[in-house]
């Protein structure tokens, strides 16, 4: 969603852009509100993923939420504040200090597809031209 919110977004910037370039009166700022929209769903996307999940579950073994965010980094970061850049940056050293094992370190469970995740993401060139 955040993909399809993004290109939401820049379409309907660069239409306002047109019609401030047109002289309109009244341009339209359906932007600001696919911007919200894209905010609050990047807000609830860094709380799933960071909130502690039962051990107990079937969910043992598979990826972490964390996992679908580090794919869309480049994206739902626009949309972002500092708190959520922090809880990511805390989730990825802890998973590249993990060891082998499943292990929790504070109130962020690894999954042992995270360091994988976390490595891949070091290895991408993309990665350090991120900006927030």
């Amino acid at each position: 969603r955040i993909h399809q919110l993004h290109s939401m977004i820049y379409y309907s910037k660069r239409d306002e852009y047109e019609q401030i370039e047109k002289e309109d009166e009244n341009p339209s700022v359906a932007s600001n509100l696919l911007v919200k929209e894209a905010k609050m769903l990047v807000n609830f996307s860094v709380y799933l993923a960071s909130f502690p999940t039962d051990r107990s579950s079937s969910c043992i073994g598979s990826e972490s939420l964390w996992s679908s965010l580090v794919q869309s980094l480049g994206i739902w970061i626009q949309y972002s504040d500092s708190f959520h850049v922090d809880l990511f940056l805390v989730w990825f050293f802890s998973a590249l200090c993990q060891s082998n094992n499943i292990s929790t370190n504070g109130t962020i469970q690894l999954h042992h597809t995270d360091k994988a995740t976390a490595v891949s993401l070091l290895r991408d060139a993309s990665f350090y031209d991120i900006h927030q």
